[in-house]
């Protein structure tokens, strides 16, 4: 975030970033701010908190477009104990053709067929 000619930019140009008022870095999710990096040049504390806001307006976004992508190519999460299992194969596949191929066909049966390696 930024702030050039008095207004509140999101993801600013880094060419205009030594111009700035602002500079605000935020991660989140679309339920949360999670992390929050700035420095400022006087800039009230109203500004920072339309930042905020924007910032997290446009976090929103990015998670909502992530998640109509997700459904677009049918991605589905794996489950926990499957990334468990794929760990503990791939750590033990250098010395271990058998887990190696263990961990593809793991990868393959969660991925509905698709050749991970």
């Amino acid at each position: 975030m930024g702030l050039l000619d008095g207004k509140i930019t999101v993801n600013p140009p880094l060419s205009r970033m030594s111009e700035s008022e602002l500079d605000l870095v935020v991660a989140g999710t679309a339920d949360a701010i999670l992390m929050v990096e700035a420095g400022a040049k006087g800039v009230t504390e109203q500004t920072v908190l339309e930042a905020l806001e924007m910032a997290h307006d446009a976090i929103k976004g990015i998670c909502a477009a992530q998640l109509e992508l997700q459904q677009q190519v049918g991605w589905v999460r794996r489950s926990a104990s499957t990334r468990r299992q794929l760990e503990h194969l791939l750590g033990v596949a250098d010395w271990d053709p058998l887990a190696l191929l263990s961990a593809h066909l793991l990868l393959e049966l969660e991925l509905g067929g698709a050749d991970p390696l």
